[in-house]
C-alpha cells in the first residue's frame, strides 16, 4: 500500500512498496472522494489526475526508483507532450523498475536534477493523513478533521491506509 514521504528537498514522493508501481498509485485516483468546484462522478482516470495536477506547469515530472543502498534510477518526463504520452512514459518507467520502491515528485523540475534548486513549479499544497493516527474510527475521524479545516482540498484521494489531500494553486 502506498506511503507518502519527503524523499528530497522540495520533493514529495509516493513510495510504493516492492512490486507496486506509480501507475497503480495514480489509479487510486479512482477512489477520489471529492473534487471541490468541479461537477464529476466519484472516479477520475489517470490522465485527468495528471492534467488537473500538472496542467498549468512547465518542466518535467521526476520519477525515481530506489532499492536499498543502490544509486537511485530516475527519469524526467516532459510536460510539453500530450497526456497520453506522459502516462505511457510513466508506465514504462514503472514497468522497467517494478521491483523497486517508486516515487514521483509533486513539484515539476528542470529535467537536470531533483534538488530544491531544480524546482520549476509547485502545482499544489499537499498533505497525507494516515488512518493509523486515528485508532478510534479512523475514516470518520479523518473526515472530521478535513471538514473542520478552513480550506477545502481540491482533491482527496484514498491511499488505502489514509488519504492524500491536494490544494491546487492558481
Amino acid at each position: 500500500k502506498p506511503v507518502m514521504g519527503i524523499s528530497a528537498p522540495g520533493m514529495l514522493g509516493v513510495m510504493i512498496r516492492m512490486g507496486k508501481t506509480i501507475a497503480m498509485m495514480i489509479e487510486l485516483v479512482e477512489r477520489v472522494y471529492q473534487i471541490v468546484g468541479v461537477e464529476m462522478s466519484a472516479t477520475m482516470n489517470r490522465n485527468n489526475f495528471l492534467k488537473k495536477l500538472y496542467g498549468k506547469c512547465d518542466g518535467y515530472i521526476e520519477c525515481r526508483a530506489l532499492l536499498g543502498k543502490e544509486v537511485p534510477r530516475k527519469t524526467f518526463v516532459a510536460l510539453n507532450s500530450d497526456w497520453k504520452s506522459i502516462t505511457q512514459k510513466i508506465d514504462k518507467f514503472c514497468k522497467d523498475y517494478n521491483d523497486r520502491n517508486l516515487y514521483f515528485g509533486i513539484a515539476s523540475r528542470d529535467g537536470k536534477a531533483g534538488k530544491k534548486g531544480n524546482v520549476i513549479s509547485i502545482p499544489c499544497v499537499w498533505a497525507e493523513m494516515d488512518y493509523k493516527l486515528f485508532p478510534d474510527g479512523p475514516e470518520a475521524r479523518v473526515q472530521q478533521v478535513i471538514d473542520k479545516f478552513p480550506f477545502k482540498p481540491s482533491m482527496i484521494i484514498s491511499s488505502g491506509d489514509g488519504v492524500h489531500l491536494y490544494w491546487l494553486l492558481e
